[in-house]
């Protein structure tokens, strides 16, 4: 397949509709080699691509939400807000200017967004975003999170800098005893009803509550961008490559004639997975891997 973004684009983020519609943020290589700010959003929407838009601003997340209306979320660092759903475009923006926002997700629907100084932001309504920080007191630093998800809006974790481990009972967060003061990069709440936490150096994490136990996992020091659970199965990402985590240990996901070079974030839909690397992009329907871009 001839590339049609990859050549002069780079895939920065991805979220997933339907499992024949998905949105993407990508960046020009070019503007990005000088650091000039700008994200372009794109769709891959039943085999064709198409271009949505362009803004001044890198996007560092995307999610699709439920509530309190279907569509498509992306953010900035510092809280502008892009929503796009059946050719409508608004803008919005997180108000006062947030530290700096890390991610973005969807828990029961609605949009949560965490970040520097363990900011944690949801979606209410249009262009309305509650507060709803974890404490933070005067003489800490360089405290954040990186990632967060949930079971539901009663039982949220989110995770960062130090290992940092919280979690939301709806009423307010309480921090966890972490077994690593490693960054600590995505959460996934699972179906299984575990919590799985990837973060620098290989790091992997499971658990619940305030249980938490570390898997070593021999020899393998990649850093950890993303968890999905699919199919019964735990995957997850680093830069270059994608794995399944089970009892038995980690093994390589098998992508036979073709392969990525880079992955990075893991996205799903109905019955379908998306492995969304820099410069590769890949569906999986259960059975067969397929090279999308």
């Amino acid at each position: 397949m001839r590339p049609y973004w990859t050549n002069t684009h780079l895939f920065i983020k991805g979220a997933a509709r339907f499992n024949d519609l998905v949105y993407f943020a990508v960046n020009q290589k070019d503007l990005e080699a000088i650091d000039i700010q700008h994200s372009i959003f794109i769709a891959w929407d039943r085999g064709e691509w198409f271009q949505e838009e362009h803004v001044n601003w890198n996007c560092i997340g995307m999610c699709v939400v439920q509530k309190p209306l279907d569509k498509l979320i992306s953010i900035s660092e510092e809280g502008d807000i892009w929503t796009y759903v059946g050719g409508k475009k608004t803008t919005e923006n997180i108000l006062p200017e947030p530290k700096s926002i890390r991610n973005i997700c969807t828990i029961e629907g609605y949009a949560y967004a965490c970040g520097m100084n363990r900011q944690v932001f949801k979606r209410v309504g249009e262009d309305q975003w509650d507060i709803m920080h974890a404490t933070l007191s005067d003489n800490e630093s360089n405290k954040g999170f990186e990632d967060i998800d949930g079971f539901s809006q009663f039982d949220i974790y989110a995770v960062g800098w130090g290992g940092e481990i919280w979690n939301y009972n709806g009423s307010k967060w309480i921090q966890a005893d972490s077994p690593t003061n490693l960054i600590l990069t995505c959460v996934l709440c699972a179906p299984d009803g575990n919590v799985y936490i990837g973060g620098r150096q290989g790091t992997i994490i499971k658990g619940k509550g305030n249980q938490w136990d570390l898997i070593n996992i021999e020899d393998f020091t990649k850093d950890i961008w993303d968890f999905t659970f699919f199919e019964g199965k735990v995957y997850f990402s680093t830069m270059n490559a994608l794995y399944i985590l089970d009892e038995s240990g980690v093994s390589a996901v098998d992508f036979e004639d073709d392969f990525p070079l880079t992955c990075y974030q893991l996205t799903q839909a109905e019955d379908t997975l998306w492995s969304i690397g820099t410069s590769d992009v890949f569906s999986f329907n259960g059975n067969i891997w397929t090279r999308i871009e």
